[in-house]
């Protein structure tokens, strides 16, 4: 059966579609199986919806993504704190409770106008900024690594008068399901976040 440029090849009876050839013309595409090509599944990029970071020293994000997530982005949308002398953390979390990981991070990052001022280390999470600051924006990309629980990230984002970078590692013992914003002191005081996962 032919279909623009594309040949169908089979329908099977559980709904799976075979296709030889490019599908051309095609405006839409839509359900809910898995597309798959020859270079893997095909997925879109999904969000989670934002949350409030006005209160608390505790945020989740996210407590059940999929298993398939090998890439996650963490936004910041003008988070803010109570105090500059302590900086929050992205801490990641596996199983359905789930369990948040809160040791074993090899994480820095450092806030600089003209030149770089001192660096921020964290073992607990991956570390947002240096002291000093009291909010950003920014995005904090964390990827895993084939074939392993280990997942590396880096973040370039702002606060309203320095520019942020940083960056750190962390290998879970199971599979990741969850993301949250832990603060160990102080409260946050403003703005959202969320996740973008794939």
């Amino acid at each position: 059966m032919a279909y623009g440029s594309a040949l169908v090849d089979s329908i099977t009876s559980s709904g799976n579609l075979s296709v030889s050839g490019n599908l051309t013309g095609i405006t839409n595409i839509t359900g809910t199986a898995n597309v798959i090509t020859s270079q893997g599944v095909l997925r879109p990029l999904l969000s989670t919806t934002p949350v409030a970071t006005t209160s608390g020293t505790t945020v989740n994000l996210a407590t059940n993504l999929p298993s398939w997530v090998k890439r996650l982005t963490v936004v910041f949308a003008s988070v803010g704190i109570t105090t500059t002398t302590v900086l929050p953390l992205i801490q990641l979390g596996y199983g359905l409770a789930p369990t948040f990981v809160t040791t074993g991070y090899n994480s820095t990052s450092d806030n600089f106008t003209s030149t770089p001022g001192p660096v921020t280390i964290a073992t607990n999470g991956f570390v947002i900024g240096s002291a000093g600051a009291t909010y950003w924006y920014l995005t904090y990309m964390i990827c895993n690594i084939a074939g392993t629980n280990i997942w590396v990230g880096s973040t370039t984002g702002a606060t309203p008068s320095t520019v942020l970078l940083g960056g750190g590692t962390v290998t879970l013992t199971d599979t990741l399901t969850a993301v949250r914003l832990f603060i160990s002191s102080s409260s946050f005081s403003s703005g959202s976040a969320y996740v973008l996962y794939e």
